[in-house]
């Protein structure tokens, strides 16, 4: 929606201006929740609310029963992720403040939007509690108009978000909670579609964990080995693809004992202290390595316990002698 389109006076359109112009600056924030903590609190500089709950997701994910959103207390100018079902996606009171499955911009004390860009869709409920403090026309013009400007400014967000993950080799991209592309380089889509040919933006990362805890994930296909390191932030989740340095590494193949080996010398253990902890001989603990740099490529120890750090598959700070 453009200034244009709905009629205001020009010390408004040249308030509405400036507070848009407020918003944009706020891409480069460190935070998700701090970028929208403060575009909310600008938006209450144009239009009284009470309660805003702020989702965003890939245009074409699909309707889940749990989803992530920004839950924001204009009263007290703080807000806090909060995760309810679709439909009814946050409760103050027992009473469901927002209902997804109707969106309808205009009702009596709730606004709602859905406004899609690129490849995000972003689903936003304004809250009015007053009941003799209806939202009306007006307000629904100026919110969607400022709506529509945070929109474009989370997606210059996703922009510097993905210019700033660290280049290592790697494809980079930013996706949604069921793991749908938001935004993502060339050499993301093209690892992607080598290791999953079938693959398209509008599905799920194939191997991604719904919900990956440990803050990282493990691809691993038939042509090549690829590892996906997941960063999360809030309703955000960045991603690092790399190819294993070894082509044919398979880390399924790797025995139980064996990734205990690896996780012993993480530990600082030298083979002979490891020999004499798991009773056996340094030759026999020397072919169990030998196995793991062959079955996955590698040369060097020190090659694999970083492999396995940065996919996730252990930890070197933990110890459970």
């Amino acid at each position: 929606m453009a200034m244009a389109d709905f009629t205001v006076p020009a010390s408004v359109a040249t308030v509405l201006n400036q507070i848009s112009a407020a918003i944009y600056r706020l891409h480069d924030l460190a935070e998700v929740a701090e970028f929208k903590a403060q575009a909310l609190y600008l938006l209450t500089e144009t239009v009284a609310f009470d309660h805003a709950f702020w989702l965003c997701c890939a245009v074409d994910s699909e309707p889940e029963q749990q989803r992530l959103g920004y839950d924001f207390d204009a009263a007290k100018g703080v807000g806090q992720w909060h995760r309810n079902g679709a439909a009814k996606v946050t409760e103050h009171d027992g009473q469901s403040l927002c209902d997804l499955s109707t969106i309808q911009c205009g009702e009596k004390h709730r606004l709602d939007f859905e406004i899609g860009l690129d490849r995000a869709k972003h689903q936003l409920t304004l809250l009015r509690h007053e009941q003799n403090q209806p939202f009306d026309s007006f307000d629904a013009d100026v919110t969607r108009f400022m709506v529509e400007n945070m929109v474009g400014a989370f997606d210059l967000l996703l922009h510097h978000r993905l210019a700033h993950i660290p280049k290592e080799n790697c494809g980079r991209a930013i996706c949604d909670q069921q793991g749908r592309v938001l935004k993502a380089d060339s050499e993301f889509i093209e690892w992607m579609c080598r290791q999953f040919p079938d693959w398209t933006m509008a599905q799920s990362i194939p191997a991604l964990k719904q919900d990956p805890e440990q803050g990282l994930g493990l691809i691993a296909g038939s042509a090549q080995s690829m590892m996906l390191n997941v960063a999360i932030d809030g309703d955000l989740h960045q991603l690092k693809v790399y190819q294993t340095k070894g082509p044919q590494a398979e880390w399924d193949k790797l025995t139980p004992t064996e990734f205990d080996v690896v996780w012993r010398l993480s530990q600082g253990l030298t083979p002979k202290q490891l020999a004499k902890l798991k009773g056996l001989s340094v030759s026999t603990i020397g072919n169990q390595i030998d196995s793991i740099h062959k079955k996955l490529g590698f040369k060097k120890n020190t090659e694999v316990i970083e492999a396995f750090i940065r996919a996730g598959l252990l930890d070197p700070d933990k110890d459970d002698n």
